[in-house]
């Protein structure tokens, strides 16, 4: 193959305004980029790599800014072997390229080749950047699917997601400054930390898992979670509550635990399974406030090609850091349903019954909570919509405020709803910026617990 390559860019003649050399077999050989760049392509396309190679270097020797050229390299070191080396290359053939096309085939070579290498997360990277410029939709689902599988291979595996809110009620604060509490005449008077407080929330949450066993049907993982939630207080905030810091109304979750996932049934209709056994510790203003220990179980179930049934329970032991022996037993059961509508449009609603039991003062209590979400599968302008309502009730037997008993205990009612929008026109490898515009009011018997508030949160979010 050599000698007949060679002996064709011989008999062709050529002439170089700006000279490109290959030596092959001993033999110099002057031709043009153009044609350079042809004889390399052919080479490629007959698997003589070391030719390719070659005359892929001398290409970027001429013109490091050829995206072709770094393309022609990456492939002639992939059939080579040499994946590192191509991956590099690859990633150099993204960056220069002139075309759509020619980068989303660069991100597709650079992906294969970090998978050769056992790099799961750098490959689902490249085919994350692949997105921005696939051909078709075909192409776009194919590259999704192959995310997924990544997903499923690699034993290592993280999500994330963060958001800021400009709120006007950081701390659910209430508008009354006397404190009443049904069926008691005394009134008391609410301080300005008791009082709505504007400022910005921040929230992160990130997970981790490792795979620590896999089969066809089963796995096993180790899993941890953190969790924070930041408060920045206005400066009329701040004014108007001095004795409130940002750090007093922070609050943080950290956890590690183990989860197994079994798939049982039959395997054209297979129910989803998980049990798990978690370890948590919650702090609240920078301080400790309770471990946990939960046993949880799921069971995921499709019902139809476009209906799926969920339903599960968990029952956490809590320890709370204010007196050893004061421990609670919280208990839960939830179950929802999910149903997409032939125009496409997404139809969800959940269901959560929850119980705790505690010595501790305050605290038992039992809620139910409902909600619904409607996901417009129509894009209006440059977003998708989603609208999502719903109510919690939370009955508390036993209620003290200070040292006067509440006749009735505590029942909140809260309603809560939100508008969300996915801005699915300005996705950028695989993530959409999103943004939630969310009301919620809570009455109560006892006036501290009245109030109500909005927030606009902004953030991001994968798209599949």
């Amino acid at each position: 193959m050599r000698s007949a390559l060679t002996a064709a860019l011989l008999s062709a003649a050529l002439s170089l305004p700006a000279p490109l050399r290959a030596q092959e077999a001993g033999t110099g050989v002057t031709f043009s980029l153009p044609q350079a760049r042809a004889a390399a392509q052919q080479a490629l396309l007959h698997g003589n790599y070391p030719l390719a190679l070659n005359l892929g270097r001398g290409l970027i020797e001429a013109d490091p800014e050829d995206g072709t050229a770094h393309y022609i390299v990456a492939t002639a070191q992939a059939g080579l072997g040499n994946a590192r080396e191509g991956r590099r290359a690859a990633r150099l053939a993204h960056r220069k390229a002139s075309r759509d096309t020619d980068r989303f085939i660069a991100a597709q070579v650079a992906a294969r080749l970090s998978l050769r290498e056992e790099h799961y997360t750098l490959a689902q990277y490249w085919l994350r950047r692949s997105l921005d410029t696939a051909p078709s939709e075909q192409a776009r689902a194919q590259v999704i699917s192959d995310y997924k599988r990544l997903r499923s291979l690699k034993k290592f595996g993280w999500s994330a997601s963060a958001s800021l809110a400009p709120s006007d009620n950081v701390n659910s604060g209430t508008d009354d400054t006397e404190l009443t509490i049904d069926g008691v005449p005394i009134v008391g008077l609410l301080d300005s930390a008791s009082q709505p407080l504007s400022g910005v929330v921040g929230k992160l949450d990130l997970d981790l898992s490792y795979k620590l066993s896999r089969s066809e049907r089963a796995e096993w993982q180790a899993k941890a979670r953190l969790f924070h939630r930041e408060v920045w207080l206005s400066s009329e905030a701040r004014t108007a509550a001095p004795g409130v810091s940002n750090s007093d109304l922070a609050t943080a979750t950290y956890e590690l635990g183990a989860e197994r996932t079994w798939l049982s049934g039959q395997k054209d209709a297979a129910a989803l399974n998980k049990l798990s056994f978690t370890l948590g510790q919650n702090h609240s203003g920078r301080e400790k406030h309770s471990d946990t220990a939960t046993l949880a179980y799921t069971r995921q179930l499709r019902l139809s090609q476009d209906a799926a049934l969920s339903y599960g329970a968990h029952v956490r032991k809590i320890f709370y850091n204010s007196a050893a022996s004061l421990t609670g037993t919280q208990t839960e059961l939830r179950g929802g349903y999910s149903q997409t509508l032939g125009n496409g449009d997404l139809l969800q609603a959940g269901l959560v019954l929850s119980q705790t039991n505690s010595r501790r003062g305050n605290t038992s209590n039992s809620s139910v909570t409902a909600h619904l979400r409607y996901g417009f599968g129509k894009q209006f302008g440059p977003a998708k919509l989603s609208l999502t309502l719903g109510a919690r009730h939370t009955d508390y037997p036993r209620y003290f405020v200070g040292l006067i008993g509440s006749p009735d205990g505590r029942e909140d009612t809260n309603y809560f709803g939100s508008v969300g929008l996915r801005f699915v026109d300005y996705e950028r490898a695989g993530f959409i910026p999103t943004a939630s515009l969310r009301y919620q009011a809570t009455s109560s018997n006892i006036s501290r617990f009245t109030f109500d508030g909005a927030h606009l949160s902004i953030g991001f979010a994968s798209s599949f």
